[in-house]
């Protein structure tokens, strides 16, 4: 089983971003949904998710059909305005999901390891700390955390992998 890495731009944490921000993201996350279109069968994880349990279709799909009433166009420059919100609030991953292009979502992220990094995170605002610690700090766990997840996947996905 092949793992791929999809780096991307995402939602930024403050709401005040410039028209290039917005624009990068909204490329980024276009390109990925484009990726998992064309490649529909590999097991995807979000770094944004939970476990996979908390990923489902559901009431949301109806808004995202709505709004991509076609599919995701072949074209960057043919999204409108509201699918490039969605493609800018929910992600590249999300939109193709929601979409029927990918069949599962898994997450790279267990519920005790999100209490710890959100303690964290606030901790470090309530302290005016310097991000830079926190990613020293928070994000080795995470980092490991998420192989994690990917071994879990790969057991799950491919049954003839060792276990051991």
């Amino acid at each position: 089983m092949k793992l791929i890495f999809l780096a991307q731009f995402h939602r930024a944490l403050n709401e005040q971003i410039s028209i290039k921000t917005y624009d990068m993201v909204i490329r980024s996350q276009f390109a990925v949904a484009k990726y998992l279109q064309k490649h529909p069968t590999i097991p995807v994880l979000d770094e944004s998710l939970l476990t996979y349990e908390n990923y489902k279709r559901d009431d949301l799909t109806s808004y995202f059909i709505e709004a991509f009433p076609t599919g995701i166009p072949d074209k960057l420059e043919d999204l409108n305005s509201t699918q490039k919100e969605f493609f800018y609030n929910n992600g590249g991953t999300m939109v193709a999901y929601q979409l029927g292009y990918i069949r599962r979502v898994y997450g790279s992220l267990h519920p005790s390891m999100l209490k710890t990094v959100n303690e964290n995170i606030a901790e470090y605002i309530k302290d005016d700390g310097p991000l830079s610690k926190l990613d020293d700090e928070i994000m080795y766990e995470r980092e490991k955390e998420a192989m994690s997840c990917v071994q879990e996947v790969i057991f799950e996905e491919d049954p003839k992998f060792p276990k051991n």
